[in-house]
């Protein structure tokens, strides 16, 4: 049989990825990112990671437009700069294993991994500092709309007061603003996604290192116990070794968690377990 006949190939939901918003956010607006016991950088690194931070960003983009070759030079610009940029090399991952260039595709995918726990550790302080930064401003509005409402009541001539409330309003709405982004929780997100894991088995079967790839598989399912693709692949990976019991379980578990199912590779083994 042909090595992956009903392989699920790399189908990774784009909307999954870890796209570092807050991060853009703050670093394309020059806040730092420095604060008693959390991660700390110096200013030397802290340069270095904002450019490859807009290099990361360029090239997201255009993988998501499907501009493969393009977003594959604008990330390795991002990995040159900053070579701990995990989620850069896991979009390279991808990128090198659309294009059939599978050895290097393994070693992004295992950069991706190894960098993840570094780079969680920025975007949790960062986004620690951005809420420590909104309530310092919420403060300073509220104080601001406290003077202003006293000026109110004391204001008689009609375009004082017009002015007044007029600056009410601004402070009230940035308020509001302010609310609805403190409430944003820190991510927890120091353990690898198991779509890393996933696309790390995928590179593997398709370097026909099988007895790797289901090793990655599991770890993808035990992040993930309802990813169907991987276990439409771990499907077939017992599939090809004639445990046919096995390969159905798996790829019952898949149908069950939703994922579109090959009807010949079902019908396939059901073929096969009446042998």
């Amino acid at each position: 049989m042909k090595i992956g006949k009903y392989f699920s190939n790399l189908k990774v939901d784009v909307s999954k990825l870890v796209i570092c918003a807050v991060i853009m956010l703050l670093l394309l607006n020059g806040m730092p990112i420095f604060g008693q016991e959390r991660f700390l950088m110096d200013q030397n690194t802290f340069q270095k990671f904002k450019q490859a931070n807009r290099l990361f960003v360029k090239g997201e983009q255009l993988f998501l437009k499907k501009s493969f070759s393009k977003a594959r030079e604008a990330l390795e610009g991002c990995v040159e700069i900053f070579p701990e940029y995990s989620e850069a090399h896991f979009i390279l991952a991808q990128i090198l294993y659309k294009q059939k260039e599978f050895p290097t595709a393994l070693e992004h995918i295992d950069a991706a991994k190894n960098h993840f726990k570094f780079m969680s550790d920025i975007r949790i302080s960062t986004q620690l500092e951005y809420m420590d930064t909104l309530r310092e401003r919420k403060q300073k509005l509220q104080e601001q709309l406290r003077m202003l409402r006293e000026q109110l009541s004391r204001t008689t001539d009609p375009a004082d007061k017009s002015r007044v409330e007029s600056a009410i309003g601004s402070a009230e709405a940035q308020l509001s603003q302010i609310d609805s982004r403190d409430h944003s929780q820190v991510p927890n997100i120091e353990t690898v996604p198991a779509e890393y894991y996933y696309v790390h088995g995928n590179i593997f079967f398709q370097m026909k290192k099988l007895q790797e790839a289901h090793q990655q598989y599991l770890e993808t399912l035990k992040i993930d116990p309802n990813h169907g693709n991987a276990l439409n692949n771990m499907a077939n990976l017992y599939f090809m070794i004639n445990k046919y019991e096995k390969a159905k379980e798996y790829l019952d578990r898949a149908e069950e968690s939703g994922v579109e199912i090959n009807v010949k590779f079902k019908d396939a083994i059901l073929k096969a377990l009446e042998k």
